[in-house]
């Protein structure tokens, strides 16, 4: 498998767990327990933050090996066209 195709597959699953995480979170809300919602919440939030974060280390480095067409990165992304 080369770097390429490697990179998009890391790429789909940092965003699929995002997604899950931002759901998750989204769905805490609903919880009847105010003290597990809010220990939940945070808990989520700081992962939610590590997932961005490797997300857009992983697009750095990226672009730092690749042609950052060949990488295909969605606008708004860092690296990504406009």
């Amino acid at each position: 498998m080369n770097l390429a195709t490697r990179f998009h597959l890391t790429d789909q699953r940092l965003r699929r767990s995002i997604d899950c995480h931002q759901r998750v979170l989204l769905a805490s809300w609903l919880s009847p327990d105010a003290a597990y919602r809010s220990h939940e919440q945070k808990a989520l939030r700081r992962e939610l933050a590590d997932l961005r974060a490797l997300h857009a280390e992983l697009h750095e480095l990226a672009i730092r090996a690749f042609n950052p067409a060949q990488l295909r990165i969605p606008a708004g992304q860092p690296g990504g066209g406009r």
